[in-house]
């Protein structure tokens, strides 16, 4: 048996699409992908952050120095947020 190394046939690499189509064609199906795995984190994160004990965000909050309060409020306001 001989075997022979024939070289391939002319334009067997190349679509017959446009590149840029295709490259827009994948383009927008990252950008789902990536859109869908957002919203999949974000309905994730919003079921779980019940779930974190209270104990727990003063902790991960002890070493920031974050102010709830604004000194523009009146004193009626402040009654009712130190409530």
């Amino acid at each position: 048996m001989k075997f022979e190394n024939r070289t391939p046939r002319e334009g067997i690499n190349v679509s017959r699409e446009h590149p840029l189509k295709e490259f827009s064609i994948l383009l927008a199906g990252l950008a789902g992908i990536v859109i869908l795995i957002a919203v999949m984190l974000s309905f994730i994160a919003e079921m779980l952050a019940p779930l974190v004990p209270f104990r727990l965000e003063e902790k991960l909050l002890a070493g920031t120095e974050l102010e709830f309060g604004s000194s523009d409020l009146s004193e009626d306001d402040l009654k009712v947020e130190r409530y």
